[in-house]
């Protein structure tokens, strides 16, 4: 038991006791079932479960832990059966009017929540978790500085929200995101999702498998690496065009992919250009997309950059600096097999003589 610290027993009313307290107190959530509580923390406030300390929302209450404090820490615990709403989690840390700051989820399970799991805030930190079987999707939301590690996220998701909110995670208008070594699998759609105005986002080192959806996918945002991650399975829920890939990125300049190994998705490595405007930091569109030394092996579909629309295909020449470079291409139809887009679809030959690699 942490010195100091304010025990929370099962049949407790654990709000009135979190409002007695001071900004800052340490709390040992006990072993047992805690039905329907939902809590407001103060200010720096730390939660920790006992083994066994289960948070329960009986499919009707909204939140586990939501409010406008920052700092808070909540470690341990089992959080699962909420009813969060529309496009938010259990564990709410901010939403579109507001976000927190400096809260750390981490060592929990969120679970069979009715639509997210957890929502991030400013400078969230989100760690060694398992998040999965929630309605909607496990990780969502905005904010500055967000480390989400060494998580499993699995199993969110399901064919009754719309494509456009569900997966394993997805982000908005983030900056100075990093994912780092989770693991991604059997999600409902994308995987690692970054949409609307994200920049500067890292994701490395992952494991991205069975996801419905892009495995990784960079959609209407600006900057980011890609990296080290072992991509596999994903896109067959949505293989059409070039959708349906392992990575892909969609409207979205400066990105680049490299080291990755990306096997047997619908689609390989793939960006698109479509008319999607413009947002914080211009427009919405693929330019200097660097792809190198990646291990890519296709069955099914395609690598390469696509244009949608009426566009100008200026997207294939110098002047828009894309490039694939040095990655390592296993066929398994052979090379003869138009595996690639590049301004109309080719051969291995033919990829390599428009000047890709």
């Amino acid at each position: 038991m942490p010195a100091g610290a304010i025990v929370l027993k099962v049949g407790q009313n654990l709000q009135s006791i979190v409002n007695s307290k001071a900004a800052g107190a340490v709390f040992l959530v006990k072993a047992g079932v805690h039905n329907r509580q939902s809590i407001v923390p103060k200010n720096g406030m730390t939660f920790i479960g006992e083994p066994g300390a289960v948070l329960d929302g009986g499919g009707a209450t909204q939140f586990a832990f939501s409010g406008s404090a920052d700092n808070v820490t909540i470690s341990n615990l089992e959080i699962r059966n909420y009813k969060p709403g529309n496009q938010t989690g259990a564990v709410r840390g901010g939403t579109s009017q507001y976000l927190t700051s400096g809260w750390i989820v981490e060592d929990s399970e969120v679970h069979h929540n009715s639509t997210g799991g957890i929502r991030t805030g400013h400078r969230m930190v989100i760690r060694r978790n398992y998040i999965h079987h929630n309605g909607q999707n496990g990780i969502s939301g905005k904010g500055d500085d967000i480390l989400v590690a060494n998580n499993e996220v699995a199993f969110n998701g399901s064919t009754q929200y719309a494509a456009q909110s569900t997966g394993g995670s997805k982000f908005v208008k983030t900056h100075d995101l990093v994912v780092r070594n989770n693991d991604y699998h059997d999600n409902t759609e994308n995987g690692i999702w970054m949409d609307i105005d994200c920049i500067n986002s890292l994701i490395e080192g992952n494991q991205v498998i069975d996801n419905t959806g892009q495995g990784i996918m960079m959609e209407i945002s600006y900057k980011a690496v890609i990296r080290n991650n072992y991509v596999e399975g994903n896109g067959f829920g949505r293989g059409r065009w070039l959708y349906g890939a392992g990575i892909m990125i969609s409207s979205s300049p400066d990105a680049e992919v490299y080291g990755n190994t990306v096997k047997n998705n619908y689609n390989g490595i793939t960006a698109v250009v479509q008319d999607r405007g413009s947002g914080t930091l211009g427009l919405h569109h693929v330019k200097n997309l660097y792809v190198h030394n990646n291990t890519i092996t296709m069955k099914v579909a395609y690598t390469g950059l696509g244009i949608g629309g009426p566009i100008s295909s200026v997207y294939y020449t110098p002047q828009m600096n894309n490039r694939f470079r040095n990655n390592t291409y296993n066929l398994l139809l052979g090379s003869g097999t138009n595996y690639f887009v590049w301004d109309g679809k080719k051969t291995l030959a033919e990829w390599k003589t428009s000047g890709q690699s």
